[in-house]
């Protein structure tokens, strides 16, 4: 879709120790039902994600992880942050 409309977006951030599938990914399903462009994501280390270590949750991967979702979506025609 191309379009010179800006689009409601959002990035939904997973709970301490989660993954998509639970909390974050029921959020951004709501809002892409309510018209917005969402994205969310595993944690780093949590998940299907892989890596190492395993269940590792620190605050400095949860930021990352965040600025890379937003840096993604970004590029979607439409979406500014």
């Amino acid at each position: 879709m191309i379009t010179n409309q800006l689009l409601l977006n959002s990035v939904v951030a997973y709970s301490n120790g989660g993954i998509k599938e639970q909390t974050a990914g029921l959020y951004a399903q709501r809002l892409v039902e309510a018209g917005y462009i969402t994205i969310t994501a595993d944690a780093s280390y949590q998940g299907a994600s892989g890596g190492e270590p395993r269940h590792t949750d620190k605050p400095v991967y949860k930021t990352e992880d965040i600025h890379g979702m937003a840096d993604f979506i970004s590029q979607y025609p439409g979406v500014q942050l």
